[in-house]
């Protein structure tokens, strides 16, 4: 009897890793681009709290959970700028391939321009100025468009998440196309989920949650951790995520806000498997959970800190463009030689010019910044650098480019003094307006026609010569043919767009 127990267990012991549930296999890579902006450049635009916090523990989630994501586009405040989040959209859609699982997450404002008939959607950036986001914000329709792409005829998985007021045109079944095929419907209905903070006629809120956080991002990474893992099975699918998450949200802003619903959307498959559970993790969570559990199971101010990240060490480049853009040294390129030469003439003037010029150095007080600057300086001066290299140099510089000229027109739209003086007639021969359509056509050089960036650029260069144009004809413009070369630069931008306020309320 003895003996048989002995090879009883002995079995046991032997089935027992078969008898596990093992981790599902994981097909494909995962890429996230990551959006939070609290902080608006604009100051008619109202700050948030916590987006940046919550962007950050998104993607330190993405970093930390089961199955890692493989790359991270975090883009937070000043850095999540118009430029910046549409080249992210280009990667996304340069690196996604087949199989391939990708979030796209975004904590900021969401609203639509009712000064206009079309009533479009946006996402607003960082440096979208208030009250005026045709060709200044994210629109949603191009939202809806990539996450299309990627789902449909790139056959990745996309999880699609916005946590923004009015972001409720982002989910449910007014976003998905409806010329499509029945085997791309398919596609789209499988490959893609969409889930935003509330409806579209609903605000997103924010306050104590997980000692400061939207409420929306406090319980969908919580759930996502494990706490949504209903049946025990170490996978978090869609409808185990939204039966945790909605009703808490819902329950928590009619409680803690006054006069405010919120009721977060969720659309796609049901069974779509939205993330492994990480047991240690979960102890974690849990335990860190416990202290703070009010009777109503709802956890105010207490609970996971959401582990943010610890700042990484400078990036030289990022240091870079960022002390080039805060020290007004790209405003003072002029590229109006070099721009129509190509991309090539284009980068020989810039490294030229930074070579010579190291007016855009941190003050000697920050040493590190200072130092990552001059390590960055010497890569460019190296002989060879790999493809990758290269084109993150060509795309940085772009979105630098755009967003020189981009703050011009911010100043103007914002009513600046000293720009509406730049544009007075008596100034024409000092504003050197004739740099900007050449700063813009310098960034369209370095980009690829498709690159989500490429029509606002050419929309900017067009307004700019039209303000150049305006400028130089302050003597002769009772003349016909000067009147006429007048309106044609004018009118160019209407050519690419008809949505453009700032081209329909005054040429140039």
């Amino acid at each position: 009897m003895a003996k048989w127990n002995i090879h009883l267990l002995f079995t046991v012991f032997l089935l027992l890793p078969c008898m596990l549930k093992a981790d599902p296999p994981v097909k494909g890579k995962t890429l996230a681009l990551v959006v939070g902006i609290s902080e608006y450049k604009d100051p008619g635009i109202k700050d948030l709290q916590y987006a940046d916090k919550d962007a950050m523990a998104f993607a330190q989630y993405l970093k930390t959970r089961k199955s890692p994501a493989d790359s991270i586009r975090l883009l937070t405040n000043e850095k999540a700028t118009l430029a910046a989040i549409n080249d992210g959209i280009d990667w996304l859609y340069k690196s996604a391939q087949p199989e391939d699982l990708i979030f796209i997450y975004f904590a900021c404002h969401g609203d639509v321009e009712k000064q206009t008939p079309w009533q479009l959607g946006y996402l607003l950036a960082y440096d979208t100025p208030f009250n005026n986001y045709r060709n200044f914000a994210v629109r949603v329709e191009d939202i809806n468009d990539m996450v299309l792409t990627l789902s449909s005829f790139k056959d990745a998985r996309v999880v699609l998440i916005t946590d923004a007021c009015r972001s409720g045109k982002l989910a449910g079944s007014g976003a998905r196309g409806s010329s499509l095929t029945t085997e791309a419907l398919e596609k789209q209905a499988n490959n893609e989920v969409r889930i935003t903070a509330c409806k579209s006629d609903q605000e997103s809120q924010e306050g104590a949650w997980g000692g400061g956080h939207g409420v929306f991002s406090y319980y969908l990474i919580n759930g996502l951790m494990g706490l949504a893992d209903q049946e025990n099975n170490r996978e978090v699918t869609l409808e185990e995520l939204r039966y945790y998450v909605k009703p808490q949200v819902s329950r928590d802003v009619r409680e803690y806000v006054i006069g405010k619903t919120q009721d977060p959307v969720f659309s796609g498959e049901e069974n779509f498997r939205m993330g492994i559970v990480d047991d240690k993790a979960l102890a974690v969570l849990r335990e860190q959970l416990a202290p703070g559990m009010a009777a109503n199971g709802v956890s105010m101010g207490r609970s996971i800190e959401m582990a943010l990240p610890e700042p990484d060490g400078l990036n030289p480049m990022e240091v870079f463009f960022t002390s080039l853009e805060g020290s007004g040294f790209i405003t003072n390129l002029d590229f109006q030689e070099v721009a129509p030469q190509g991309k090539q003439a284009v980068l020989d003037y810039f490294l030229q010019t930074v070579e010579s010029d190291s007016s855009y150095l941190p003050p000697p007080y920050k040493e590190k910044e200072r130092a990552a600057c001059r390590a960055y300086q010497q890569q460019l001066t190296a002989p060879d650098h790999d493809a990758g290299w290269q084109l993150a140099l060509e795309h940085h510089l772009a979105i630098a480019l755009h967003n020189a000229g981009q703050n011009i027109i911010v100043k103007y739209i914002q009513g600046d003094t000293a720009e509406i003086n730049k544009r007075a007639y008596y100034n024409s021969q000092t504003a050197n307006y004739d740099r900007y359509p050449a700063l813009f056509e310098a960034a369209l050089q370095l980009l690829e026609p498709a690159h989500p960036l490429y029509f606002p650029l050419q929309v900017k260069q067009h307004y700019f010569a039209g303000v150049a144009a305006r400028l130089k004809s302050k003597k002769s413009v009772t003349q016909p043919c000067c009147w006429n070369r007048l309106r044609r630069k004018s009118a160019n931008p209407l050519h690419l767009t008809t949505k453009l306020p700032t081209a329909t309320t005054k040429w140039g």
